[in-house]
């Protein structure tokens, strides 16, 4: 391969190859986040939809930044990025992401609720609310 290729790992989404003067160097993506064979960056597992058949982090652990959440059940066993309606404050905007199998807990901007269909923050109407 010429000098500075970068490509995929085989079964292993969160990390990339790059060849530098006749080199393998292995990297590994930071944070969670898994390579993108198409922009050759780290990026979000939802957007790069990789399964590489590793089950997501659990445990005592497992939450952003290792600190210890309460999953409440809903992102046990979902890909990191998840998006979630809120149930409690579905009309008022928010929403949950999954990390490591915690929620993580959003709100939309003042006005807008969260469209599960669309997956990103929209007008009440449309969100059915």
């Amino acid at each position: 391969m010429p000098n500075n290729w970068i490509g995929p790992v085989d079964k292993n989404c969160s990390a990339f190859i790059q060849c530098l003067y006749g080199n393998v160097i292995q990297q590994n993506c930071p944070n969670n986040l898994q390579f993108n064979n198409i922009t050759k960056e780290c990026d979000y597992p939802d957007v790069v939809q990789c399964d590489d058949g590793s089950l997501p982090p659990s445990g005592p652990t497992a939450g952003p930044s290792g600190t210890y959440c309460e999953s409440k059940g809903r992102c046990l066993g979902k890909r990191d990025g998840t998006m979630l309606v809120d149930d409690k404050n579905k009309c008022s905007g928010g929403y949950i992401v999954c990390q490591c199998e915690c929620e993580v807990a959003f709100t939309c901007s003042a006005g807008l609720a969260f469209n599960q269909q669309v997956l990103a923050c929209d007008w009440p109407e449309n969100s059915g609310c």
